[in-house]
């Protein structure tokens, strides 16, 4: 059975995404997750199987 998560797959999105404008304490206050967890996330040593919406979207070019 596989490990239950605490994030959903768009928690983590939003996460990768905050860390950027908010500090780790904050967003652990928000989320209800360590410091640490936090900082896993975002080097993505954990939940590194969700991709970032940029990375999950397949651009199709079209030819003239």
């Amino acid at each position: 059975m596989p490990p239950q998560r605490k994030l959903s797959p768009d928690q983590v999105r939003e996460i990768r995404k905050l860390v950027k404008l908010y500090s780790y304490r904050y967003l652990s206050n928000v989320y209800d997750v360590s410091e640490n967890t936090l900082m896993a996330i975002v080097k993505r040593k954990t939940y590194k199987d969700i991709k970032d919406d940029e990375t999950n979207r397949t651009t199709t070019q079209t030819r003239d």
